[in-house]
């Protein structure tokens, strides 16, 4: 059996204005280890322009059969609103990274696939949202996109966007990694954002609104982004106001480069030997 020293590092988004609240059921943890028992280090650091801004470390032991009624729990409210409802002094666009470790020389972790959670985002008067993490490296989808097309390519099927009625979007691009990145965005009709730049260690939001038409207002459309590194993207929909309230937070779809067809002889074959393990129960093949 593989075993490994840790598990793929997630990545959070971190918008100025909420706090960020990270609960993991141990048992997703346990599912992981060799043997289902074991101690993980967990660190979570929140990061803005480089600089840490927050940082908590958790040793948790691990032991099969565990109540799994109590998750452990992480909390940064390093970027919330205070309860006048103000910013705290350097509140920024941001991103929370979050590691799973070894606590000695083991390796006790049987995959190195993290557990998929969500984070909660709270704030004073506004909508709670959650919101998924992105692996900071290894996802095969975006191995394989790369590998096909040369560059990183992300889409988003719905950019609704009515400034008369302070329906906005953007785009938070998330870098955290070491070298800067450059994205740049296009929908099917010729519209382009400016190429932008999102510094190493660093989260920067790209307003969609520069996608509109001297005149216009309003826009529905499809959009694509190519950039020069892979940058962890998310499309938000809020208002007008500095913090924006969010409404909608999510993250966009990868450029697969999965077949879209097959073979008919292929195809057959396949159709056949489903209908088999259906009516007969007969299993066909591996």
């Amino acid at each position: 059996m593989m075993s490994y020293h840790y598990l793929i590092p997630l990545v959070f988004s971190l918008p100025p204005g909420y706090a960020f609240t990270l609960a993991i059921p141990p048992s997703l943890l346990r599912r992981r280890l060799i043997g289902c028992r074991g101690a993980v280090l967990i660190k979570a650091i929140a990061t803005c322009d480089g600089e840490e801004r927050w940082r908590e470390t958790r040793t948790v032991n691990l032991e099969e059969g565990e109540d799994d009624n109590h998750p452990i729990t992480l909390v940064c409210a390093v970027n919330a609103l205070d309860e006048a409802g103000a910013l705290p002094e350097g509140a920024a666009q941001a991103f929370v990274e979050v590691e799973f470790l070894s606590t000695d020389d083991r390796a006790p972790f049987a995959t190195k696939a993290p557990p998929a959670v969500y984070a909660l985002y709270t704030a004073p008067g506004r909508l709670t949202f959650r919101a998924d993490g992105s692996y900071k490296f290894g996802a095969p989808q975006v191995i394989s996109s790369i590998a096909e097309y040369g560059r990183f390519l992300e889409s988003h099927t719905l950019v609704a966007i009515d400034r008369s009625r302070q329906h906005l979007e953007s785009l938070t691009l998330v870098n955290p990694y070491t070298k800067a990145l450059l994205v740049s965005c296009q929908t099917p009709d010729g519209r382009t954002t400016k190429r932008t730049k999102v510094p190493a260690r660093s989260a920067v939001r790209l307003d969609l609104t520069q996608l509109l038409r001297e005149g216009e207002d309003r826009l529905v459309t499809r959009l694509q982004l190519s950039a020069t590194n892979r940058v962890l993207t998310y499309h938000v929909r809020h208002d007008a106001a500095r913090p924006p309230y969010i409404s909608d937070h999510e993250h966009l779809d990868i450029f697969r480069a999965d077949p879209s067809h097959v073979p008919w002889t292929r195809y057959l074959r396949e159709r056949f030997a489903r209908v088999m393990k259906q009516k007969f129960g007969v299993r066909i093949g591996g």
